[in-house]
């Protein structure tokens, strides 16, 4: 899945910034962006900036709420939440966050400058559809709010990186002119998570020998731990799944089996009168088939209705996906014929010649002509299923 970033390159450690010289709010700006320029400078990595929180933090990301310039307070009210990001210019070039329109923030964009804003594409679709929104303007709040406007300079590709499997209308600000604290650095680099610690650590020291670096960790571990619980999930339904599969095909072997032991004379007398193999096979797949067929349609309809609760753990497919159904149907009918190999040897096994003699020893109390009438009664069954028989 395309996250809309450079995941495969980045990695993310955390700097608390314990020490009471960074109690003011632009003493930790000023840390982090010596620390970017610090980094940059290693061979290897290819760039580095502050961010307000780590990959997939969901529900404990930066949220901000906009009011579009000539909205009324009624249509701010229904704007939707946003992935709020405070960036230093360099931030878009680290996470390969693809520029669309526009341009990004530069080094002018600070205090005391026009206060300017870069959207991500699902965010300028849904505030200015069908309009070109470089030049439009919003603000934090509703629309009383006090606060500045901010004009739109530039537009840049939808990302993942609030969440793995939703995507958030995004609002970029500079963070020379909307500084929230932060205490996580990302790196961009094709160094392991270890080398890239050492690097970090050793950075932040140079600057700050009393601060610390913790949790550093690359993009992977933090997508493995997002899915951690899904993939539980899966791995919880999967196996109860293949319990179950595992049942349908005991009961199938038991079935067919059944249905061969009851037929075993019948098969016989037909592959005395000349029935092959194949009409065989045909004959004890057919009932079993029959019954997994009606079986199927059954538990088509059942999972229409009882899948539409599994539709949080999905991603991607709806839960009446008509493939995901289909194969499922295909793979019961091949479950089938793996339950049926067993009881199908047994039937074109059959010995023709012991089959008749215990016919003839049951039937050897009985009237000449009750035998006579059995005999062309089952003859006329047997060719009525247009199998071969002798003269």
């Amino acid at each position: 899945m395309d996250l809309g970033f450079a995941a495969p390159e980045l990695t993310i450690g955390q700097i608390p910034l314990l020490g009471s010289t960074y109690r003011d709010a632009e003493r930790p700006l000023a840390f982090f962006e010596q620390l970017a320029e610090r980094l940059e400078r290693v061979p290897g990595i290819d760039g580095a900036t502050p961010v307000l929180m780590t990959p997939f933090a969901g529900a404990a990301g930066w949220t901000a709420f906009v009011t579009i310039e000539g909205q009324d307070a009624a249509q701010a009210a229904a704007n939707p939440s946003l992935d709020f990001q405070s960036v230093l210019p360099n931030y878009f070039r680290t996470m390969g966050v693809p520029l669309q329109r526009g341009r990004i923030f530069t080094d002018e964009d600070r205090a005391g400058s026009a206060p300017v804003a870069v959207v991500s594409e699902m965010l300028a679709n849904r505030a200015w559809p069908g309009v070109a929104p470089i030049g439009k303007r919003l603000k934090f709040g509703g629309t009383d709010s006090p606060g500045p406007w901010y004009t739109v300079v530039g537009v840049v590709a939808d990302t993942r990186y609030r969440d793995l499997t939703v995507r958030w209308p995004t609002l970029y600000v500079p963070r020379r002119q909307r500084n929230p604290v932060t205490v996580f650095m990302a790196v961009r680099t094709t160094m392991r998570p270890p080398a890239v610690s050492a690097t970090l650590r050793a950075a932040v020291s140079d600057i700050d020998p009393g601060e610390r670096v913790y949790d550093v960790a690359s993009i992977e571990r933090h997508i493995h731990t997002r899915l951690a619980q899904p993939r539980f999930a899966v791995v919880v339904i999967a196996g109860f799944s293949a319990v179950c599969l595992l049942l349908a095909m005991v009961g199938l072997y038991g079935l067919i089996s059944s249905l061969v032991r009851r037929r075993r004379h019948e098969i016989g007398v037909r592959r005395a009168l000349g029935a092959q193999s194949w009409h065989i096979r045909s004959l004890v797949l057919g009932g079993g088939a029959r019954a997994v067929l009606i079986g199927i349609a059954g538990g088509m309809s059942l999972a229409a209705a009882a899948t539409r609760g599994l539709r949080a753990l999905l991603f991607g497919v709806e839960p009446t996906d008509p493939s995901t159904l289909a194969t499922t149907g295909v793979v019961l009918l091949v479950a089938v014929v793996i339950a049926a190999c067993v009881p199908l040897r047994r039937a074109t096994g059959v010995d023709p010649s012991i089959a008749l003699r215990a016919e003839q020893v049951r039937l050897s109390g009985a009237p000449r002509a009750v035998y006579l009438r059995w005999s062309l009664a089952m003859v006329g069954a047997i060719d009525a299923k247009g199998l071969q028989h002798g003269g």
